[in-house]
């Protein structure tokens, strides 16, 4: 997908608005994201030291095709931050 990290990309976001004639949906550049190389955008805008979420784990657990990941990842939402699960 992206050879050269240094590759600039534009992070885009789907829109959707209803309107009389139905649901419009188009593609919009980022408001926050600046256009960048790949390599900027992991640098200075992911932030890996922070853990997921648990609604995150659960959205990423919606679109798996897997059983097995999403039973994984729906552990992991049930989790706090000393990896105890809730209850």
């Amino acid at each position: 997908m992206f050879k050269d990290p240094d590759q600039t990309i534009q992070i885009l976001v789907l829109k959707e608005v209803h309107t009389p004639n139905g649901l419009n949906s188009f593609w919009e550049p980022h408001e926050r994201l600046p256009e960048a190389s790949i390599r900027i955008l992991f640098t200075r805008y992911l932030d890996i030291t922070t853990p997921p979420t648990s609604n995150f784990l659960l959205l990423l657990a919606q679109y798996t095709q897997h059983k097995e990941q999403k039973e994984k990842l729906e552990n992991l939402a049930k989790k706090d931050e000393l990896g105890f699960i809730r209850t």
